[in-house]
């Protein structure tokens, strides 16, 4: 008798700690790994993004684009950055920036900033926000060189940017 509930018991562990072992799995590969900031909504945007770069689309004339920075991780400081356009009918998520190119050029007192998205698609901002060459400077990478620190953008070791909150109806 007592073999058998040996049995019985083996086998009731077993199931529990394969359920065990899926659930972990399975948590940590929807969750995006440990502490990953989830981005799938408009309104996860909203939480977790500042506006870096505020303007207009050179190709588009009146359409208001907007250069998004986001924490990679909760508790992190290195920044990831977002392109988003708002469009008159509808609301598009903001898609994944590659780099960054600020021209230093001035068009009528606008400074000219040629996004690359992942997908080697690029777009320009034509904004009035003349503190990106402190923040960053032309030439250098953005990837893993930017970091949000009390509400200032810093990339390459200078915070000279203010940071405010992203809002896609503005």
């Amino acid at each position: 008798m007592s073999i058998l509930i040996g049995k019985l018991a083996s086998l009731t562990l077993v199931p529990v700690v394969g359920a065990g072992v899926a659930y972990t799995t399975m948590s940590t590969k929807l969750g995006g790994g440990e502490g990953q900031i989830r981005l799938t909504s408009i309104g996860d945007f909203e939480e977790n993004c500042w506006v870096s770069v505020q303007g207009k689309l050179s190709e588009g004339g009146e359409e208001t684009a907007k250069l998004l920075a986001c924490p990679v991780k909760k508790g992190s400081e290195v920044a990831r950055f977002y392109f988003y356009a708002k469009a008159t009918n509808s609301v598009n998520l903001p898609k994944e920036v590659t780099n960054v190119t600020y021209t230093g050029n001035s068009r009528g007192g606008h400074y000219q900033f040629f996004v690359t998205f992942t997908d080697s698609w690029s777009k320009t901002i034509s904004a009035s926000n003349s503190t990106w060459d402190k923040t960053f400077p032309t030439g250098k990478s953005i990837k893993g060189n930017c970091t949000i620190t009390s509400g200032r953008l810093g990339c390459n070791e200078e915070f000279a940017q203010r940071l405010e909150s992203f809002n896609s109806n503005s």
